[in-house]
């Protein structure tokens, strides 16, 4: 068990710095300038910029449930360790920036396709913000990672209860990165399992072919500390504030929080014989994320002043100024794959179709 939950964090940590080092929260320059245009603008161009990566983490814990579809006997139970790897849609690795509706005071160059976190390692279009026809600030949209891909590791058991049904539960615990624990992620799923070949007297007879069906729900977590100082160089070295009551509010209690939420819904058939088991999996799923940024923000508004001083920034200050809600739909998935016995120990694999393919492979025990 310890080693298992040592393969854990080593896989998490590597999934979670693929996702968090290249996330322009943790680029305070690029998140200021974003800033520049408003907290509507950021949440749209940070919205469109890490849908891809907040997708790939819902649908990623839609898989790896199961790996046959014969049921535990009373007390029976299995423990598994899985890794799974989604995979980004050509479609979703660049957006339109014009598209996104920013504010009227900003321009896009062009073309006008940026890349998303998941997409070419190129930086995207200018995007440049003017008042009463002076440029204030013009910057590009960040490259993206060159990385259409997702790990993510848990560990999964499940115990059979009465009538053919068990219950199953997944975690992966908690980790933190970084010298001061800067950031957390950490996810749970609850499903159940339930045999209907026991239902169907001509399927029941035969003993090598299994009927089940199969529904789970995982939530996973992800906390970061980002910093944006106002008062250091983020936005302009004329950067000033309305008062000394805003100047001396509190940005060091600035997080970016996701919540990501799956479910998935599947018919299961197997074939068991005593040293392989072939399965296959036809069903729904459905993914949901909320991105927040909480905390004190300082809003650079532009000032009207003379031209000679266009360039300085008045701010305004929010609170949690940042909410982003994606809603990944119902999709329908086919899951095939095979499981290799050896004694109590089982190797499996399979991959499944759907908008957001993923790779599973698991390495478990089971005592049925």
């Amino acid at each position: 068990m310890k080693k298992n939950l040592k393969a854990i964090k080593v896989c998490a940590l590597l999934a979670f710095l693929i996702f968090n080092n290249e996330l322009i929260f943790s680029q305070a320059s690029d998140v200021g300038k974003f800033m520049t245009g408003g907290a509507d603008d950021a949440g749209k161009i940070l919205g469109a910029y890490i849908k891809p990566y907040a997708n790939a983490f819902g649908y990623n814990m839609t898989a790896g449930w199961y790996n046959t579809a014969k049921v535990h006997s009373f007390l029976g139970f299995d423990i598994t360790l899985t890794a799974n790897i989604t995979f980004v849609p050509t479609e979703d690795k660049s957006f339109d920036v014009k598209a996104l509706g920013l504010s009227s005071n900003a321009s896009v160059g062009t073309p006008s396709i940026a890349p998303t976190i998941a997409g070419d390692n190129n930086y995207g279009p200018a995007i440049t913000y003017t008042t009463n026809g002076h440029k204030i600030i013009s910057y590009n949209t960040p490259k993206g990672t060159n990385l259409g891909f997702i790990p993510l590791p848990m560990l999964q058991a499940g115990l059979g209860l009465i009538k053919g049904t068990v219950i199953i539960g997944r975690f992966m615990p908690s980790i933190s990165i970084g010298s001061g624990g800067e950031s957390k992620i950490g996810l749970w799923g609850i499903g159940l399992e339930h045999s209907i070949k026991q239902w169907i007297p001509a399927v029941d007879d035969i003993p090598f072919l299994n009927l089940s069906i199969i529904g789970g729900y995982s939530r996973l977590h992800m906390v970061s500390n980002i910093n944006l100082d106002p008062t250091g160089s983020l936005y302009t070295d004329n950067f000033i504030f309305p008062t000394d009551t805003v100047k001396n509010m509190n940005f060091s209690d600035q997080k970016m929080d996701l919540l990501v939420t799956s479910f998935t819904a599947n018919a299961i058939v197997s074939i068991d014989i005593p040293l392989i088991t072939v399965y296959a999996g036809l069903g729904i799923s459905s993914t949901s994320s909320d991105l927040k940024l909480l905390g004190n923000y300082a809003i650079p508004q532009h000032y009207n002043v003379p031209q000679s001083r266009v360039d300085i920034f008045v701010s305004d200050v929010k609170k949690d100024p940042v909410s982003i809600a994606f809603k990944g739909g119902t999709k329908p998935r086919l899951n095939i794959g095979a499981k290799i016995k050896m004694g109590v120990v089982h190797l499996h694999f399979d991959y499944t179709y759907a908008n957001y393919s993923i790779a599973t492979v698991g390495l478990g025990v089971s005592f049925r």
